[in-house]
């Protein structure tokens, strides 16, 4: 019985030439709306890793939150003892832009 087979794979890096506020505002199809006050330098940071580029940044919290298509204000603020920093102000950032 064989455990583990030898794989061939690559990674790629790519080095962010902006600030990541700019770098997120420049990919979400509502950038503009964003505002840098909104999260600070480390929250802007850990948020690239779940943007949708050329969608609503609303998609971007929702891919942070492991939320499917239906987003239930509900179920984020019953779960939000247990999130991180980034994904609470990602519940609030997400619940500011629905109103």
């Amino acid at each position: 019985m064989r455990y583990a087979e030898p794989i061939v794979s690559g990674i790629s890096v790519e080095v962010l030439d902006a600030p990541p506020f700019k770098y997120v505002v420049n990919a979400v199809k509502d950038g503009h709306k964003l505002r840098l006050e909104w999260g600070t330098v480390e929250f802007w940071a850990d948020t690239i890793q779940y943007l949708k580029p050329d969608e609503p940044f609303a998609e971007t919290i929702k891919n942070a939150l492991n939320f499917g298509a239906k987003f239930s204000p509900l179920a984020a603020f019953a779960m939000f003892r247990l999130l991180t920093d980034t994904q609470k102000k990602a519940v609030l950032d997400l619940v500011q832009t629905l109103h």
